[in-house]
């Protein structure tokens, strides 16, 4: 039942976003780690889109940069990521250094331009972890933002929105 609440959710895109962004000022919190490097493994997701262009944002300005890893999407979905796993993860087909054309597997007669973005840590890149990022770019916490986000959509549990693939 969470899951058609958050594909319901999830079209509504940035309005919901902004309706979340109050919750975000309920006091932030202090996070420190350590930079590992490796490789992530996980999907992007408004639908699986395939051939997309994703980053990690070492700077945290929401730009690609000479020296932050980038990959593309396969026809699944699926991407394999290096780079520091306590960067951000950005998904922004508009600035592919190929050109190459996105598609959403759930809308494919139509490219996906929209921008997608997840915490450090996360293995899926979906428009609920775009929210999550958001709010964690304000100071908040990534658990202060995932429990705002579940709380505001009724999601119960502990489900991880950051690794859950809700199709």
């Amino acid at each position: 039942e969470w899951e058609l609440k958050a594909k319901k959710a999830a079209k509504k895109g940035g309005a919901l976003s902004v309706l979340l962004l109050p919750l975000a000022a309920c006091g932030g919190g202090d996070s420190s780690s350590t930079s590992t490097t490796g490789s992530t493994t996980g999907y992007v997701i408004d639908g699986y889109i395939r051939n997309v262009f994703l980053f990690r944002d070492e700077d945290g300005d929401g730009v690609f940069d000479a020296g932050e890893a980038s990959a593309y999407t396969n026809s699944a979905g699926q991407y394999t990521l290096g780079g520091s796993s306590t960067a951000s993860i950005v998904v922004d087909p508009s600035q592919d250094p190929e050109g190459r054309v996105a598609v959403d597997l759930d809308n494919p007669n139509e490219a996906f331009t929209s921008v997608l973005k997840a915490p450090a840590g996360s293995t899926m890149v979906t428009p609920l972890t775009t929210i999550v990022q958001e709010i964690v770019a304000t100071g908040e916490t990534l658990e202060a933002a995932q429990t705002a986000v579940k709380t505001a959509l009724g999601i119960t549990g502990d489900v991880d929105v950051t690794s859950l693939d809700p199709i």
